[in-house]
């Protein structure tokens, strides 16, 4: 995955690229944008999309949105769950960059 994150005044726009790399589907994909140094959830947020299959070599790319004030003041990350991502784990996390 590779995420981009963009602040315009008190807005934040999150991109994130998923790639199914592996030769198995990544099942129940799902990303969510946290605080960086608590990794609480960042709500209200909205995502374009949620809960996604990926099949080998697909690729999807998901937008985020959130208030600069929800994030209380700290820089989102993002995490990425899911089963059958391509290192093994049911969980990943980025900051974005």
């Amino acid at each position: 995955m590779k995420a981009h994150i963009h602040r315009t005044g008190a807005h934040w726009t999150i991109t994130a690229e998923l790639h199914d790399v592996s030769k198995t589907p990544a099942l129940m994909v799902r990303i969510k944008a946290v605080r960086g140094e608590t990794g609480d959830l960042i709500v209200p947020a909205l995502y374009d999309d949620n809960y996604n299959a990926l099949m080998p070599g697909e690729e999807r790319t998901l937008h985020i949105e959130l208030e600069n004030a929800d994030t209380r003041g700290g820089r989102p990350y993002i995490v990425l769950y899911g089963f059958n991502l391509s290192n093994g784990a049911h969980q990943q996390k980025w900051r974005a960059s």
